[in-house]
């Protein structure tokens, strides 16, 4: 994961930076884009998914949580 991103970010730093958007380089540019985007939703998922869990476990031990 983290090895994943230390290739991203460069990547995509490189081209956002680069004046000369030629023809070759975007796909690297969108493939790198649409990568970044998608494992910031997946984290943002996995941390919004850790939430609803303890909020239901914390719930459930709750006494008269059954009732």
């Amino acid at each position: 994961m983290t090895r994943l991103l230390t290739k991203l970010i460069p990547c995509t730093t490189y081209l956002y930076s680069s004046h000369d958007m030629s023809v070759s380089y975007c796909p690297y540019f969108l493939v790198c884009t649409l990568l970044l985007f998608n494992i910031t939703i997946n984290m943002l998922i996995q941390q919004l998914l850790k939430k609803l869990i303890n909020r239901n476990i914390q719930w459930l031990n709750k006494p008269n949580a059954a009732q």
